[in-house]
């Protein structure tokens, strides 16, 4: 893969022919796409770039990703979070 500094950059490599197999495409160059989210198949595609369509087909990038937020029940400095308070002067530090 190339290394690109901006996703300008990557577009005009991408506008310039099949220089690259896959590349992303910035948001403000992708037509804004106003139909329906699902189709028989899954996600729809809208239209590719005009400046694309001719060296490359718009495929949607379906992320795969585990989010969380890990909570430290046992911190030193602001105490456990799973404690309750029962007064004001208590829960303030």
């Amino acid at each position: 893969m190339a290394p690109f500094t901006t996703d300008s950059a990557e577009f005009n490599v991408l506008q310039s022919g099949n220089k690259i197999n896959i590349g992303y495409v910035p948001p403000q160059n992708v037509p804004v796409y106003r139909g329906k989210t699902w189709c028989a198949t899954g996600p729809c595609v809208g239209a590719n770039n005009a400046q694309l369509a001719a060296n490359y087909n718009l495929s949607p990038l379906y992320g795969w990703a585990i989010n969380y937020f890990p909570l430290n029940f046992t911190n030193p400095t602001s105490g456990s979070i799973s404690s309750s308070c029962t007064s004001a002067k208590q829960c303030s530090r």
